[in-house]
């Protein structure tokens, strides 16, 4: 966990199992799926508990065991996508009802190993070793029988130039893809005027596989799964080219 005033790096109590994906729900920081000690591929959601230092069962499991999984939270839901080689599946669970609810992808599939960011209720998502990107928008709606239903709705992005193994980002609203296997240092911004992605600044560093988090501070904290891990600071000024 970053403290953004202090800059210091803490440890969480260790999750029961590995190559899980990150959510919240309730403010609750949950672990979906993953892999357990005796390496099976779990659909288990466990709870983080910060004062007794463990992870408890919290949810339903899943109806399909994931590892990896892309994991979007909002109010109204919790969102999983991917997981698996070739999902062509994702469940989405309803607080009010307490379920899951299994949706077909409008992408033929999305497996494991995917960069995600959020902008404004929708979720961009891409695999690793793609250079598509999809958005996601979840919406839940209550039926005149009083049941609840996910809503989804697909969207693709302009493909990136040959650029992968990058990281999604966010920054003032604008959609950014950073660093990648091709070109390890740049740093694209995507134009919603213009449907195309533009060039706004490099990394210090060469770096890919690394994910991004929005700080506190207003500043984009990119950690390199690769190479480094940098603050991007000169967003801001590049960015106001595309609010405006």
């Amino acid at each position: 966990k970053y403290n953004t005033p202090e800059d210091e790096w803490s440890f969480l109590p260790p999750a029961p199992v590995r190559l899980f994906g990150l959510g919240e729900l309730n403010g609750k920081l949950v672990t979906v799926g993953g892999k357990t000690k005796k390496d099976e591929v779990t659909g288990k959601v466990h709870m983080l508990i910060p004062e007794n230092k463990f992870h408890s069962e919290f949810l339903p499991p899943m109806s399909t065991a994931r590892q990896s999984p892309a994991v979007f939270s909002q109010p109204s839901c919790l969102t999983v996508v991917g997981g698996n080689q070739h999902c062509t599946e994702m469940e989405i669970f309803i607080p009010q009802t307490a379920q899951w609810h299994t949706v077909s992808l409008a992408p033929s599939s999305l497996s494991s190993c995917m960069t995600t960011t959020v902008i404004h209720d929708k979720f961009y998502l891409s695999e690793y070793e793609s250079n598509a990107i999809h958005r996601l928008h979840v919406s839940v709606s209550e039926t005149t029988k009083g049941s609840f239903q996910p809503m989804t709705e697909w969207k693709s992005l302009p493909d990136l130039p040959p650029h992968k193994t990058f990281a999604l980002g966010c920054l003032n609203g604008c959609l950014l893809a950073v660093g990648g296997k091709e070109s390890t240092q740049t740093v694209l911004a995507y134009s919603p005027n213009t449907n195309t992605w533009e060039n706004i600044g490099q990394l210090p560093e060469p770096c890919c596989y690394g994910t991004t988090v929005v700080l506190s501070t207003g500043r984009l904290l990119f950690v390199g799964g690769a190479e480094t891990s940098e603050i991007f600071s000169k967003a801001k000024k590049a960015f106001q080219l595309y609010i405006e």
